[in-house]
Order: structure tokens, then C-alpha cells, then sequence
């Protein structure tokens, strides 16, 4: 008589993937929806990605929740995108001058917007952080639990987590034939 055992794959742990997957792209989403809202106002390049990034990972959360391949593999896209990026900004200049330059609003907007306050992005924005207090310009529109440069590694953070979440319920998946 074959005794049945409970392998890794049992409900409650596609179910843990499930929920763990979910509440870390809703954090993410969260946190750069903020983002965008404050970015946005700086640089318009910067607030699209991060605009971007907000409807990939709601996309993947709903796919998350029904479990479906095509909603972690979404959701890899998202955080792993936006890991990548931050990432390249801090170790590349050039690309971060170039995202940080290129979406940057002009003249009298500039000015309208509060983006010219005198030393916040040292060396022309080459460094690819933000300002210790935050990024200029009238604020965030959603609570933001932490200044803007901690979150931004917070997000970082989840995002890996997200990423190993996500490689485990994939292989965890079924394959198709």
C-alpha cells in the first residue's frame, strides 16, 4: 500500500507563493506608484518607467493570483526591470545621466516645479541617487513611510525577493507541452 506524502508542492505553499508573490508586488507597485508622483514632477522620463512599472506589476498580481505562468513571468519582467535599472544607474554614469537628463523638464517649468534647488543632484546627476532629503518639487501625493532614497533600496529588496518568489512558483508550474 503507497503512502501518500505531502511533497513542497501542496496547497499551502502554492498558496504562501501566491500570497507572498502578491502582497511583494503590491508593495513595489506601491512604492513606485509614489515614486512616479514624485519623479514625475522632475523628470518626465523617470515618472514614465516608474508609471510603467505600477501597471506591469498590477498586470502581474492579478496573474500571480490565478497562479498563471504568464502573471510571475509578467511580474519577473517588472521587478526585475526596475532592479536592473536602479542597478545599471548606480554602476554605469552614463546611463544614469542619460535617464536622469533626458526627461528633464525646461526653462520656466523648471522653475514652476521647485526643481532648481541649488546642490541637491551634485556632479550634474551622474550619481544615480537621490538627494538626502528627498527629491525637490512639491512632494509625494501618497504617505511615504521613509525618505525617498531608502525606499528606493526597500524597493530594490522586494523586487530580488519578488524574483526568487516568482523562479520557485515557475518551476513549481506544470510544464506545457
Amino acid at each position: 500500500m503507497a503512502v501518500r506524502q505531502e511533497s513542497a508542492r501542496g496547497p499551502a505553499n502554492v498558496l504562501a507563493l501566491r500570497i507572498g508573490g502578491g502582497v511583494l508586488l503590491l508593495a513595489v507597485a506601491y512604492i513606485h506608484l509614489a515614486l512616479m508622483f514624485q519623479v514625475g514632477l522632475f523628470n518626465r522620463l523617470m515618472g514614465a518607467l516608474f508609471g510603467l512599472d505600477v501597471l506591469l506589476a498590477l498586470g502581474a498580481f492579478v496573474g500571480v493570483l490565478r497562479d498563471a505562468r504568464w502573471g510571475w513571468n509578467l511580474g519577473m519582467v517588472a521587478a526585475g526591470g526596475a532592479a536592473l535599472t536602479r542597478l545599471a544607474m548606480d554602476l554605469v554614469p552614463a546611463f544614469s545621466r542619460f535617464l536622469l537628463g533626458f526627461g528633464r523638464p525646461s526653462g520656466f517649468r523648471r522653475f514652476v516645479l521647485g526643481t532648481r534647488v541649488p546642490g541637491a543632484f551634485p556632479h550634474a546627476f551622474g550619481s544615480g541617487h537621490f538627494p538626502p532629503g528627498g527629491l525637490p518639487g512639491r512632494g509625494s501625493v501618497l504617505p511615504l513611510p521613509m525618505p525617498t532614497g531608502t525606499l528606493a533600496t526597500v524597493s530594490i529588496v522586494l523586487e530580488i525577493l519578488f524574483a526568487a518568489l516568482a523562479v520557485a512558483a515557475i518551476l513549481r508550474l506544470p510544464k506545457r507541452a
